[in-house]
């Protein structure tokens, strides 16, 4: 019987309901996540993409621009991600071709729990890993991604 199991990170929630899966049922297998693969404009490969215009093409590659974007924004110290979340979701929606934003989220990588902001809280845990994760839709295709970040890597200067 196989004893590991391996799952792309782009879809992670898929991933992570595997890996809890696995562990609630007691069951001897690896769960092991594979890094994201991209083309040459950082766009995640996927059979959906070969459903994309020339147009809709260009215009696909502003979600992971938006996960970069905001992946910068926290290592220079931007604490505040409802409004990271407002600047990323409208750069989207600014993209030609982009119909729909149905999310742009920060998330804690295990739980999912939706963060607002990387200040410690009183009596809350301090993050070690945020997932930022998007679904767009380009012309009739739904495109989703995401990054995860490393949280103890950055600078949190409380802005």
């Amino acid at each position: 019987y196989p004893d590991r199991a391996y799952f792309g990170l782009k879809d992670y929630q898929q991933y992570l309901i595997i890996k809890k899966m696995v562990k609630d049922l007691e069951l001897p297998v690896k769960v092991i996540g594979c890094p994201i693969v991209r083309e040459r404009d950082g766009l995640a490969m996927s059979s959906r993409n070969k459903h994309l215009s020339a147009s809709e093409r260009k215009s696909a590659s502003i979600l992971y621009k938006n996960l970069l974007l905001a992946k910068e924004k926290i290592n220079n110290g931007e604490n505040n991600l409802i409004k990271l979340k407002k600047i990323c979701e409208e750069n989207i929606k600014a993209s030609a071709d982009v119909l729909k934003v149905d999310y742009f989220d920060f998330r804690e990588s295990e739980t999912l729990e939706e963060i607002g902001t990387l200040k410690p809280e009183a009596g809350k845990k301090q993050i070690k890993k945020l997932l930022i994760a998007g679904a767009v839709r380009v012309g009739k295709t739904r495109l989703i991604d995401n990054l995860i970040l490393n949280i103890s890597n950055f600078n949190q200067r409380g802005n």
